[in-house]
């Protein structure tokens, strides 16, 4: 498949990138090539293969849950840079 100047800005504007002019017949390429790879993966014949070939059961092993003491917000908030009353401080964004 081959990608139009239009095409790609159209992927830009839904992925909130600025693509360089300089860099865009690489960006086209590269997309060209993963496209390429997907059509690929399509063309693999996977009816013979059940959804549940490579598990040894059909049921999802369960584990019980254990109830154990753990400090994790603590450690957490050690690293962050500003913290106060177990909360992290974080600069005002809105008026």
């Amino acid at each position: 498949m081959h990608i139009e100047q239009d095409t790609l800005s159209k992927l830009g504007k839904l992925s909130m990138l600025d693509i360089d002019e300089s860099k865009a017949e690489d960006m086209k390429k590269s997309l060209e090539e993963i496209i390429g790879f997907m059509d690929n993966l399509s063309s693999v014949h996977t009816d013979d293969i059940s959804d549940t070939m490579y598990f040894h059961s059909k049921e999802t092993p369960l584990r019980e849950d254990e109830i154990s003491k753990s400090d994790v917000s603590r450690d957490v908030l050690e690293n962050a840079p500003h913290s106060e009353d177990d909360m992290f401080i974080v600069p005002k964004i809105i008026e």
